[in-house]
């Protein structure tokens, strides 16, 4: 299960939608994903 529902769907049928990697982090992980919400950050161009 990705955790992401039918989020990536609902986005991509909008016209000029345009997505990248998913990242889903489920409530009972967001303490220990920080490398993880950090590194996927960084393959989007958002982190230096």
């Amino acid at each position: 299960m990705s955790g992401l529902g039918t989020t990536g769907r609902d986005y991509s049928s909008r016209p000029g939608a345009k997505l990248g990697e998913d990242l889903a982090v489920r409530g009972q992980e967001v303490r220990e994903t920080a490398p993880a919400v950090e590194g996927w950050l960084r393959r989007a161009g958002l982190l230096a």
